[in-house]
C-alpha cells in the first residue's frame, strides 16, 4: 500500500498534532507513526470510519461532532461512517445509539481492512480541523441532509403531533433548558419563569396572529407556568415520562432506571428539538438541543432568552448568536 507523500495536506496536519500530544519526544513519535499508518489506511479506502465513545457530553453535542466530522469528510473527499457507542447504549439494540435514531445515506461498502478510530473527544481523532469555526447553519444543514437521514419512525410520531396540533396554526416555540444549566457555573446565565415568558409576551405583542405555543423544556413546572400565564392561548407540548428533579437532568433520572429509559430520553429530546424546528419562530434559552432546531430549518427566526458565556460559544449557538447580533445592527 503506498504512503502518503511528506507535504500531503493529511500528514502536514498530523505534524500540527505535536503540540496537543503530552509525552516524551519518543511518545510524540510514536502517536505520529500511529496514526500516519491509520490514516494512510483510511485515506486509501476513501472512507473515514470513527467511534465516539465519549461519557460526557449529551445527545446533540455528539451530533455536532458528527457534523465536525461530516464536514471535514466532505472538504476531502472522503466517506463518513460514523459509530456513537455511549452513553445511550442499548445493549440489545446494538452498541450504536447513533443508528437508534439516524441513518447513513451512502451505504458505503466496508473495505476489507477499515480502520476505526475510537475516541473519548473529537481532538483525539488526531487532526486540528480547522473548517469548523467558518461553518455557517446553511452549510450544517445540507451536510446533515446529505450523509444522515433521520429514522421514519421519529419523522412519523412527529408528523402525526404536527398535523394534529399544529397544522395551519402560526406557532411560537419556546424552549427552557433549567436544571442543571441554571447552577452558577453552568455555561450560561439562568433566567425565571417569568421573566423568560415576559419575552415571549412581548413577541406575541408584536405577532398577534400567533395563536399557539409549542413548549419544549425539561422543567415540567415551566409548562404549568405557561399555562397560567397565557390562559387564552393554546399550550402544546409533547407528553414525555422524563422530566428533571432540582438540578439532576432528566438524561441522568432516566439512566438511573435502565436502558430503556434512556434510549426514550434520546427521543424525547430529538423530538422536541425536531417540532420546535417546525415552528414560525423560536425563543430559547442556551441550549445545543434548540440550536440544532435551527440546523433543521436555517429560515427559523431565533431568539435567544440566554447566551453562552463566551468560553463556552459553541456551535451552533456560536451562529445564531452571530446572526442575532446582525440583525439587532
Amino acid at each position: 500500500m503506498k504512503s502518503l507523500p511528506d507535504n500531503c495536506k493529511p500528514v502536514r496536519l498530523l505534524r500540527r498534532l505535536t503540540k496537543h500530544v503530552i509525552g516524551s519526544r519518543d511518545d510524540v513519535s510514536r502517536k505520529l507513526n500511529h496514526l500516519r499508518r491509520r490514516l494512510n489506511r483510511v485515506s486509501s479506502n476513501k472512507v473515514f470510519a470513527v467511534d465516539i465513545c465519549a461519557q460526557g457530553p449529551r445527545f446533540f453535542a455528539h451530533l455536532t461532532w458528527v457534523l465536525e466530522i461530516l464536514d471535514y469528510c466532505e472538504a476531502n473527499g472522503l466517506e463518513p461512517h460514523i459509530v456513537v457507542s455511549t452513553p445511550y447504549l442499548i445493549r440489545r439494540k446494538g452498541e450504536d445509539w447513533f443508528g437508534y435514531y439516524f441513518y447513513h445515506r451512502h451505504q458505503v461498502p466496508k473495505p476489507r481492512r477499515l480502520t476505526t478510530y475510537r475516541v473519548q473527544h473529537i481532538s483525539q481523532i488526531g487532526f486540528i480541523w480547522r473548517g469548523m469555526p467558518a461553518l455557517t447553519l446553511i452549510h450544517a444543514h445540507q451536510l446533515f441532509e446529505k450523509y444522515v437521514g433521520i429514522k421514519r419512525e421519529i419523522l412519523d410520531r412527529c408528523a402525526r403531533f404536527q398535523n394534529q396540533h399544529m397544522a395551519g396554526r402560526l406557532v411560537l416555540g419556546l424552549h427552557y433548558r433549567g436544571s442543571d444549566k441554571t447552577s452558577p457555573d453552568s455555561e450560561a446565565p439562568g433566567i425565571s419563569y417569568s421573566d423568560f415568558a415576559a419575552l415571549a409576551r412581548d413577541y406575541l405583542s408584536k405577532h398577534p396572529a400567533i395563536d399557539t405555543i409549542f413548549v419544549a423544556t425539561d422543567e415540567s413546572a415551566f409548562i404549568a407556568h405557561l399555562q397560567r400565564a397565557f390562559p387564552a392561548k393554546s399550550i402544546l407540548f409533547v407528553q414525555h415520562e422524563h422530566y428533571a428533579r432540582g438540578q439532576t437532568p432528566a438524561f441522568d433520572l432516566a439512566n438511573q432506571t435502565g436502558d430503556k429509559d434512556a434510549y426514550a430520553k434520546g427521543e424525547e429530546a430529538l423530538v422536541d428539538c425536531l417540532l420546535l424546528s417546525k415552528c414560525t419562530a423560536l425563543i430559547k434559552t442556551a441550549s445545543i438541543l434548540s440550536g440544532w432546531s435551527k440546523i433543521f430549518n436555517p429560515q427559523l427566526p431565533v431568539i435567544m432568552a440566554t447566551r453562552p458565556h463566551a468560553e463556552c460559544l459553541w456551535f451552533p449557538e456560536r451562529a445564531i448568536v452571530k446572526e442575532q447580533r446582525s440583525a439587532d445592527c
